[in-house]
């Protein structure tokens, strides 16, 4: 039997969709928790929502638009009217200053701009979300001609590589890996998923927890 090592393109699907709308997650728990990558989903599904939720519930979104013709933005009235709404690509700006891109197209890359300018190339289904303000970023995207998930947030930082090594920010994995920096607190595991292959390690003055998958 062929070992899965990255999110199938239905988990991802859902995840997008979750994002694009403003939708409260749930956890995917679809392959169950004797699966190794039943939990890694699991654990995905979780870090990729959790924190980003945070930066979009309850608050009005400021701006919505999708992708036209020629990446042409379009209210949604115009989205509608012209058919631009169909092709899935969907941005939201909210009050807070966050902003999440999702691409829902059956097909194609859509190149975005992150909170510094950087280009994201957004795959089908991919996303990028971002706050300035609050230090907030989380995408799925293209890096180095491959897939990868990666979060920014106050509570944590996390890394999923797909299966193959991956370095960004401050973490490197192949798979996933989830970072809590815990100040001035004695190193413990992180008491979540797969606890028992939880890490520690210090870094910069203060402790870190690590989850690795």
């Amino acid at each position: 039997m062929e070992r899965i090592t990255a999110p199938p393109r239905k988990v991802d699907l859902f995840l997008a969709s979750t994002i694009a709308y403003g939708s409260l997650g749930w956890l995917v728990t679809g392959w169950g928790l004797d699966d190794p990558f039943g939990v890694a989903v699991m654990a995905s599904s979780c870090y990729m929502i959790q924190q980003l939720q945070q930066q979009y519930a309850s608050v009005r979104p400021r701006r919505i638009e999708y992708a036209g013709p020629r990446d042409r933005m379009l209210e949604p009235s115009q989205a509608h009217s012209t058919g631009a709404m169909a092709g899935g690509r969907i941005h939201v700006e909210y009050e807070n200053g966050t902003h999440v891109w999702v691409n829902r197209a059956s097909e194609g890359t859509w190149t975005v701009r992150g909170e510094d300018g950087a280009s994201f190339r957004l795959p089908p289904p991919g996303w990028l979300a971002w706050n300035k303000a609050g230090g907030f970023l989380e995408f799925s995207a293209e890096l180095v001609g491959r897939r990868v998930d990666y979060v920014r947030a106050p509570g944590y930082e996390f890394l999923d590589g797909r299966g193959q090594s991956t370095e960004y920010g401050r973490l490197g994995a192949r798979r996933s890996v989830a970072r809590r920096d815990r100040a001035g607190q004695r190193p413990h595991p992180h008491h979540g998923f797969l606890t028992s292959a939880a890490t520690a390690r210090r870094r910069g003055g203060g402790w870190a927890s690590f989850l690795r998958m």
